[in-house]
């Protein structure tokens, strides 16, 4: 059975709604039974909070390429902060499917995509990577789109 947790208002929410569903869902039988270890309570790490910001700092990755002075010593913390900037969110459209130019114009139609200019036929789009993570709606069209097959 699929569950989307999407749907649910909080992460913690969307986690308890994950392991009742799992645990309805459990075989049956002899082979299968819970072990007493399994039914304790509290074992598992709780998912991250949505919307928690997370830290891009790798200390050894740091130590590791200030050592290979492939930089500057002046312009290393430039170079770094540049490293741990979040990177776009970048679809392409699947050509191969009837509708893919009606998809390309939803993209193009919903103006938080931009076009990027040199892919053959207009196909590839871009999104800041914070605006895509802050609309579900954007990002639940996208999951869609992709799982059908429209987007690669």
């Amino acid at each position: 059975k699929f569950v989307c947790i999407a749907d649910a208002p909080t992460a913690d929410a969307a986690w308890n709604y994950y392991n009742t569903e799992r645990s309805r869902a459990a075989p049956k039988g002899k082979k299968h039974k819970k072990r007493a270890e399994d039914s304790s309570s509290g074992t598992k790490d709780p998912p991250p909070q949505a919307g928690a910001p997370t830290t891009l700092d790798n200390y050894l990755l740091a130590k590791y390429y200030r050592a290979q002075q492939i930089v500057p010593t002046d312009s290393w913390d430039t170079f770094y902060k540049t490293l741990q900037s979040p990177l776009p969110v970048a679809v392409r459209v699947n050509k191969s499917k009837s509708a893919w130019r009606s998809v390309r114009a939803h993209l193009e139609a919903t103006g938080k995509f931009v076009c990027i200019e040199w892919y053959p036929d207009g196909v590839v789009f871009h999104c800041d990577s914070g605006l895509f993570n802050t609309d579900w709606n954007l990002k639940r069209w996208v999951d869609n789109a992709n799982a059908g097959g429209l987007l690669v």
